[in-house]
């Protein structure tokens, strides 16, 4: 209904049904929502060509902007070329090639991932000057309630996620269509156990919540994979990504758009690009921490993370949620605890003695802690 809606407008403004003093009339009437000097288009490659149309006949090409993430569609799986029928002499182009999300290390781990899938039209280039960055591979039964009981995985998560200067809305956790739970209340099986555990959420997999921003530093943000493009998160967890891969996979051997691409390359390999293409999406969501979590270790991703934990084990760290000795305490962590226990020690004094030079000391050496919290999370936190 949409787009027939859109393609019959389009008709009235190429037949002249609709003036451009209808249009004129419209937008001073309607002046805070239509009349507009700059259109500024965020993801141009994924808009439909008759929205783009729309754009052009109502407003003019001149005072367009566009950012086009490339390869990152979600609507559609074609590629929609704004600069078409556009003369040279009025175009612009700015190349943007560098991350300005991820960190450094972090977007040169993605980059690795790409390669080893073999995806060949992925090409971001790491800025530099952001250092760090790191990669979890986490396989295992996630949603296990020792996970959420001390030493387990959330358990840990929610500790380094409220430490410092990171809070609980700096996060973000991506699940599948799987994990959610269609009632009058729509909301996560991820979502329910985090309330279930005194924690609050904001629920993106609930579309009214979705409307509404977080609001409050103590909610640990839920979305969907579908509805992830364009959201971050300093530490991001791709939750049951195989089963995502899988749906993505199969959706789209129906598509007609990759069936169209069939004399480039076969219908099994366009499904796997269409797949792979979803999967960079949810990987580019982190800009400090990348938690990657599989059901079965023998599927496509699971295959390709295992082998970059053994070929980068500096940048790729395998948490077995069924190894016993998955957390083994760092020497970062050791450093950690002591800092925490001269830091009480200290708080301890000044409750006794009331004193200011007590209170600067005990301050001085949480603060400390706090900055080593912050520098060293992973290396605290997960081992």
């Amino acid at each position: 209904q949409y787009e027939k809606k859109l393609l019959n407008f389009l008709e009235f403004l190429q037949k002249g049904a609709v003036s451009e003093d209808d249009i004129i009339k419209v937008k001073n009437v309607l002046s805070r929502q239509l009349d507009w000097t700059l259109i500024f288009i965020d993801e141009s490659q994924d808009w439909p060509k008759v929205e783009r149309d729309l754009i052009y006949r109502l407003y003019g090409h001149k005072s367009v902007v566009i950012a086009d993430g490339v390869d990152q569609f979600v609507r559609s799986n074609k590629w929609t070329n704004w600069l078409d029928q556009i003369p040279t002499k009025e175009r612009q182009i700015v190349s943007l090639s560098k991350s300005l999300r991820l960190k450094s290390s972090l977007c040169q781990s993605v980059n690795q991932i790409a390669e080893k899938m073999q995806y060949n039209d992925w090409n971001v280039e790491p800025e530099l000057e952001t250092f760090g960055g790191q990669v979890y591979f986490v396989v295992g039964d996630i949603l296990h309630p020792s996970e959420f009981k001390k030493g387990g995985f959330h358990s840990r998560f929610w500790t380094s996620s409220n430490s410092a200067d990171v809070k609980p809305v700096d996060t973000l956790s991506i699940v599948p269509p799987s994990w959610v739970k269609v009632k009058e209340n729509r909301i996560s099986t991820l979502g329910s156990l985090y309330i279930g555990h005194g924690k609050e959420v904001w629920d993106g997999t609930n579309e009214e919540q979705r409307q509404i921003y977080a609001t409050r530093e103590d909610q640990y943000r839920i979305i969907q994979y579908q509805s992830s493009r364009g959201l971050e998160g300093w530490f991001a967890v791709c939750y049951c990504i195989d089963e995502h891969f899988e749906e993505k996979f199969n959706e789209s051997k129906g598509f007609e758009e990759l069936n169209s691409q069939l004399f480039a390359e076969t219908k099994e390999e366009a499904a796997k690009s269409h797949a792979i293409r979803w999967l960079m999406i949810s990987m580019t969501r982190a800009i400090d921490t990348l938690f990657i979590h599989v059901k079965d270790r023998k599927s496509f991703i699971g295959t390709i993370l295992a082998e970059l934990c053994d070929l980068a084990p500096d940048r790729f760290k395998l948490l077995d949620l069924e190894a016993h000795d998955r957390f083994q305490p760092t020497q970062e962590a050791n450093l950690y605890n002591e800092m925490k226990e001269v830091a009480n020690k200290l708080k301890n004094a000044y409750e006794q003695s009331k004193s200011a030079n007590a209170w600067d000391e005990f301050e001085r050496a949480e603060n400390k802690c706090a900055d080593f919290a912050l520098k060293n999370a992973n290396s605290i936190f997960f081992g």
